[in-house]
């Protein structure tokens, strides 16, 4: 048995045959280690990491700003109706969706990250040197357009660069990121006047651009686009910054998923000359639009979309942006801004469990775990801020809903809030993967936005305690759904993933702990 200290990767040159001659490839074939292989992994996500980290001090920033604007004497004078287009600030994010999709591509993840963070740079500009309503609204929509970018090319990026033991983890990793950078926004909001916060955060884009300068493009989007060799020298870097030679057996491997030619589309093409007018139209829409018609296309996206309606009508994400109104509205007994600090402190130790836990027991388990937690707490919620408006019991158990809501939003971010972002850009197949998350995202992102938008309108109209109700029986209906959509991607290369879907071969629904190579 080897040594646990080197990671199982492909062969390390063991069974590659060299000409006679050539021995100074043979010397560099050398064995890895698993700590090294790991590292350089780890440093090609955490520059990343930073980006993401990045939106999440804006997404912090909007739930701040969205508080002082919302006071009598704000800053800044905003009508009810330009406030909640302020805080659906994913309006712009179907937009985002669907350009950044497009966009990734034909120039891969790694420059969709780097525009982002120039985007980010100029909102945080914007927001601290606005002074009118239109100024705030214009750096909130380039958030939301951004949002798109953070969680389509950036979770798509650590999906094809990791390996399977790994991906999971550092998957979690980028969502933990996004938190941290939320609860740093908000622990500055306690310290410090908004403008003076976009100021301090001005400088991460800055870093964040710098840090993705120096990594390197996915292999698996290299590949898709026939650089097969920039892709196996980049695969060599994220494999522990070794030799070509030392990865052949995962190179190989990418090859084979990347060089299946259509033999049909060549032939159409050779025939080309002998079509002309519309005939040559229909034909190029028809190809065009064919390999977007395949059952390894449609279903994954159906079940993405499926999955992110449910999941954006659970509550969630909505409660997040309002949260510092809600504590005023359950009439929480700790002060709302302190309460809404502790609140996103509990986000970042709910990302961090995840990171621990979603190994052992799997994507599948998390998610049925965490929705299970989530109904009783809205539940509970509804029922006692109910009481307590209708005066049946005493203002003092107000305690109640503020500890169940940051309960729920502890199990929330450890649980459906990741793993629906994780499927989404495993589910799809390399050459379908850009587009297909971006689609996916495009569909969140919009009902996002509506959710937003219409969210203190449902306060007025169903009461608070109505709200939690009906977000309670979102999530009963997407429990049930989900225990027959949801496969268990868990240590499965992205290969099989595919084959499920295609219906190759199906995945259980117990995770796979063995070490693989994607």
């Amino acid at each position: 048995m080897e040594d646990n200290q080197f990671t199982q990767m492909p062969n390390y040159g063991k069974n590659i045959n060299y000409p006679d001659d050539d021995k100074s490839a043979k010397k560099h074939t050398v064995a890895v280690s698993k700590i090294r292989c790991s590292a350089s992994q780890l440093v090609a996500v955490l520059a990343t990491n930073i980006a993401k980290f990045t939106h999440g001090t804006l997404l912090g920033y909007v739930t701040i700003v969205l508080a002082e604007l919302y006071k009598e004497d704000a800053e800044i004078d905003m009508t009810l109706n330009e406030l909640t287009w302020f805080s659906s600030n994913c309006f712009m994010s179907p937009v985002g969706a669907l350009i950044i999709g497009l966009l990734t591509q034909s120039i891969g993840s790694r420059y969709s990250i780097m525009i982002a963070t120039i985007l980010q740079t100029i909102s945080w500009v914007m927001f601290y040197c606005a002074t009118n309503s239109a100024m705030l609204l214009i750096a909130s929509s380039i958030v939301g357009f951004v949002y798109s970018v953070s969680l389509g090319p950036g979770c798509t990026y650590i999906a094809e660069i990791c390996q399977p033991d790994l991906r999971a983890t550092l998957l979690a990793s980028n969502n933990l990121f996004l938190l941290i950078g939320n609860f740093c926004s908000v622990l500055l909001g306690t310290m410090m006047n908004w403008r003076s916060i976009a100021l301090v955060n001005c400088s991460f884009p800055i870093v964040g651009f710098i840090a993705m300068y120096f990594v390197p493009d996915s292999p698996h989007w290299l590949a898709s686009k026939g650089r097969m060799i920039q892709a196996e020298h980049a695969m060599a870097w994220l494999r522990g910054w070794t030799t070509p030679q030392c990865i052949q057996q995962e190179f190989s491997t990418l090859k084979e998923i990347h060089h299946n030619p259509d033999k049909n589309l060549v032939t159409n093409l050779s025939n080309k000359k002998n079509i002309s007018g519309s005939s040559r139209t229909c034909l190029n829409l028809k190809e065009t639009l064919r390999p977007y018609l395949q059952r390894s296309f449609c279903r994954p996206l159906a079940s993405a979309c499926c999955i992110f309606a449910l999941h954006t009508f659970m509550g969630s994400l909505a409660i997040v942006t309002y949260i510092i109104i809600i504590f005023e509205m359950i009439d929480s007994p700790v002060e709302k801004y302190t309460a809404a600090a502790i609140f996103d402190g509990l986000k970042v130790c709910a990302s961090i469990s995840c990171i621990i836990v979603i190994n052992y027991i799997g994507k599948r388990r998390l998610v049925f775990t965490s929705m299970t937690g989530t109904i009783m707490s809205y539940l509970t919620i509804s029922i006692v801020a109910f009481l307590v408006s209708q005066n049946y019991i005493s203002t003092v158990y107000s305690w109640i809903p503020t500890i169940m809501t940051m309960f729920a939003t502890f199990l929330t971010s450890g649980g459906i809030d990741k793993v629906v972002y994780m499927l989404n850009v495993e589910i799809f197949p390399t050459q379908f993967r850009g587009i297909g998350a971006g689609i996916g995202l495009f569909l969140s992102s919009f009902l996002s936005a509506v959710v937003n938008k219409i969210f203190l309108y449902m306060v007025n109209g169903m009461t608070l305690p109505g709200v939690y109700l009906f977000f309670a029986t979102v999530n009963i209906t997407a429990l049930i759904l989900f225990y027959f959509m949801i496969p268990e991607t868990n240590g499965r290369t992205l290969k099989e993933i595919e084959d499920h879907f295609t219906g190759v071969k199906k995945i259980k629904r117990r995770p796979k702990n063995t070490l693989e190579t994607s």
